[in-house]
């Protein structure tokens, strides 16, 4: 499948000096980033700070799947104990694969001298 030429990667909103903004995709992904930030003037440059998270209802399911799974793991079930290692895992890296492809994205378009 081709990018159109005109095709966006991010969307959301700017007040002031702060920012959030999402990564805009087809289908759905529930371990899209939520980009929140800052930036600020300086003599060399721009300062941009950068907060990623997941969504909160992504984070809500996933603490309560582990929690659930570890209490279940201590009565015994060592089965649940890799549920809730797995659920752990999965997250962290399905987010983390996420972050980069946004970091990588935003940096380009930070870096690019094309202004859309």
């Amino acid at each position: 499948m081709a990018i159109r030429s005109d095709h966006r990667y991010f969307e959301g909103s700017v007040e002031g000096d702060q920012f959030k903004i999402n990564r805009i995709i087809e289908g759905r992904d529930s371990f899209l980033p939520m980009i929140e930030g800052t930036f600020r003037a300086e003599e060399s440059g721009a300062v941009v700070t950068l907060n990623m998270r997941m969504a909160w209802p992504v984070m809500v399911f996933c603490f309560c799947f582990i929690a659930f799974t570890s209490l279940g793991a201590m009565h015994g079930n060592a089965a649940l104990l890799g549920m809730a290692l797995f659920m752990y895992f999965m997250a962290s890296i399905c987010f983390a694969i996420e972050v980069r492809v946004a970091m990588k994205r935003l940096l380009d378009l930070l870096r690019s001298s094309d202004t859309r």
